[in-house]
């Protein structure tokens, strides 16, 4: 089989990837005495994603948080090197597998379960809790069957998940799959969820996906129309997210990523102190390096996907991220179901912007959006 000069490059590439792998694990093995067990690890990993993985921004991705792990492991490493290989994974097997007219029914069943969970907070915000119950001020859950208390004033609604941050998320992610056809008059529903969730990491992208969808609607055939209104609408949605009298602005959140961008990238900015590293030093450091009033050990996440793989990856694997996005929103075909894809990664990208979805249950189902749009790539109109 002959091979372009593109597929040369590409493999030449890989080959200089998978060397460099070799040599910085028999390096820092030597140096940082890596289990053996890991080491294994970390190998049929390496050979797994070169063989199976077909997208070169995943490959390289992988081969990266690889490396990166290699180079300075500790216990949270694991969790966060298994995590990415599953996520990744699942992508190549749901573009390899899924097929296209099935797509449908999987919005169907996106559309029927943020229904339920829509559903289910109002019963949380009227006393009434399935599967879990509200514990603590901050918003947090533990399980139950069933707890009923309707003199109940405390208002937390989490539906069916564990956090008023990712049922929001959630039915954000789930409300671009109602923009087909009868299921547009359901979207009430959602947002009613969204209300009560008295979250603005989804309810903003919310307001974002629907505007955006109606600005499609009414200008879907003049692309410099549709996509100026759209980066203005994303202008807006910044704005009174970092408005400092907005009812959306969080005081305590820009103070932490100030104090991450100036005490914390700078020591590693390249390649970062480590997979998971975030979750084990930060709230240690946090109050030794910081004079902050919000310096406490609560912030095991930075609310923040992008600057906490800056921390955790460095410049490298912030820029594979990106550069993944950017070829995702390459060449997306003229149809519906890529139109609804994009909206809901987009939602998700601003989410991430202010939240963690990647490290919820939220961030599976921005994986199947992923899949929808690489499926739908290329391929014509798909009826709905």
């Amino acid at each position: 089989m002959k091979f372009n000069q593109s597929g040369k490059a590409i493999s030449f590439l890989y080959s200089l990837c998978f060397i460099g792998m070799l040599a910085g694990i028999w390096y820092f093995s030597i140096n940082f005495r890596i289990d053996k067990v890991i080491t294994s690890m970390l190998f049929a990993m390496t050979f797994i994603g070169l063989a199976y993985i077909k997208n070169i921004w995943l490959k390289l991705f992988l081969l990266w948080t690889i490396i990166r792990t290699a180079m300075g492991f500790v216990p949270v490493s694991y969790a966060g090197l298994v995590f990415i290989f599953i996520y990744i994974m699942l992508i190549q097997t749901g573009i390899d597998k899924l097929r296209r007219d099935y797509i449908p029914t999987i919005l169907n069943i996106i559309c029927g379960l943020a229904l339920l969970q829509a559903i289910a907070m109002v019963l949380n915000y009227n006393g009434i809790w399935f599967i879990v119950l509200p514990l603590g001020a901050i918003g947090n859950v533990i399980p139950r069957i069933l707890e009923v208390d309707l003199s109940s004033t405390y208002k937390v609604v989490t539906g069916f998940l564990s956090n008023t941050n990712m049922a929001s998320v959630f039915l954000a992610l789930s409300l671009p799959a109602f923009f087909r056809r009868k299921l547009f008059w359901l979207i009430p529903v959602v947002f009613i969820g969204l209300y009560i969730a008295n979250s603005s990491g989804g309810m903003i992208p919310a307001i974002f996906a629907l505007c955006a969808f109606v600005l499609w609607k009414i200008y879907g055939k003049n692309k410099l129309a549709s996509f100026s209104l759209l980066g203005i609408a994303i202008l807006i949605t910044f704005y009174f997210i970092f408005k400092v009298d907005s009812p959306f602005y969080h005081q305590g959140r820009l103070v932490v990523w100030g104090e991450i961008w100036k005490y914390v990238v700078p020591k590693k900015p390249i390649v970062g102190f480590g997979v998971g590293s975030f979750k084990v030093f930060f709230p240690t450091v946090h109050k030794l390096i910081i004079n902050s009033p919000y310096a406490n050990n609560r912030w095991t996440f930075a609310h923040n996907e992008y600057l906490q793989l800056l921390v955790e990856q460095g410049a490298i694997g912030l820029g594979i991220v990106l550069g993944y996005i950017v070829s995702l929103f390459r060449r997306v075909p003229k149809s519906r179901i890529a139109l609804i894809s994009v909206i809901a990664l987009s939602v998700g990208l601003l989410n991430s912007g202010v939240n963690f979805l990647f490290h919820t249950t939220g961030g599976i189902l921005f994986i199947i959006w992923v899949v929808i749009l690489e499926k739908e790539k290329g391929q014509g109109e798909l009826s709905l």
